[in-house]
């Protein structure tokens, strides 16, 4: 009777390293880097998320301490993709003539900012940046506070550009409305009894004004808290070369209904030399 058969230690050994080196070059799933969270970048989403939103940012009114700020987000989009943009007030003391407002914007909290955006001459930290695509691009552009009265806000434009990229386009007295034919204006009160409605294009990246029309309480009836405007007068200025018309601009909603249903006379300003189009201020 045979012996069972007993293979040589050495052929087992050769064996087993064969099927051990075939098993190393065989491919294998592995974690992929992007998976594990650097702690730093946790951090910095973690600090970029916790900041307070601009748009939740509650507006000061408290004039004396009219550089008290709190930094906030600006979320550029309502997905993470589009970015972000931190808000700066630099550190003011009350009796500082001029403050300065900075937003950089990030595609991530993993990366250095592409850009940052800054206004220098800033008056007080009153309101926060916002949000609004003046150009109607179907991107949110930034409008940066620059002074902030009891009715009116100025705002420093910057125009989004492709690639998270900025380009700054001059004021607005108040945040961006349009014309049906999409015209650009802005609206502010320059008295107790009247308004001033500034309208522009864009050209070249650049907002030049190209109107200007003031509407002004004439008769009243009625007094104290049941006092109405029952007639306003609607003075229309505009550019040479432009296609407007004080009839078109009178009859916008925003400006014929801002004394509700007040008769309208309107007025066309004669050409004025002295007229500076390209002062943008209210």
């Amino acid at each position: 009777m045979k012996p069972p058969y007993i293979a040589p230690v050495r052929a087992v050994s050769i064996l087993a390293l064969s099927i051990a080196a075939l098993a190393a070059c065989a491919p294998r799933a592995e974690t992929p880097a992007s998976a594990a969270v650097d702690p730093a970048i946790a951090a910095a989403t973690e600090r970029l998320m916790g900041m307070i939103s601009c748009t939740d940012r509650v507006r000061s009114d408290d004039y004396e301490n009219r550089f008290a700020s709190t930094d906030c987000r600006l979320d550029l989009g309502a997905t993470p993709e589009a970015g972000f943009g931190v808000v700066t007030f630099a550190p003011r003391t009350a009796e500082a003539e001029l403050g300065e407002t900075s937003v950089a914007v990030l595609k991530s909290s993993a990366e250095p900012p592409v850009v940052t955006l800054t206004e220098s001459a800033v008056y007080d930290y009153i309101a926060a940046p916002e949000l609004a695509d003046v150009d109607a691009d179907g991107l949110n552009d930034i409008l940066i506070p620059l002074s902030t009265g009891n009715v009116n806000t100025t705002y420093g434009v910057w125009l989004q550009r492709a690639g998270l990229t900025f380009t700054r386009a001059g004021e607005l007295g108040s945040l961006p409305l349009r014309t049906p034919e999409g015209v650009i204006f802005a609206q502010g009160r320059s008295s107790a009894a009247s308004w001033t409605s500034e309208f522009y294009t864009l050209e070249a990246d650049t907002l030049r004004r190209v109107a200007v029309v003031d509407v002004v309480a004439e008769d009243t009836a009625g007094e104290g808290d049941a006092m109405t405007v029952t007639s306003t007068v609607c003075s229309v200025r505009i550019r040479e070369g432009s296609t407007l018309t004080a009839e078109a601009l009178c009859a916008l909603p925003e400006v014929k209904d801002m004394y509700g249903e007040a008769t309208q006379r309107i007025i066309v300003a004669d050409a004025d030399p002295t007229f500076v189009w390209d002062d943008t201020s209210l």
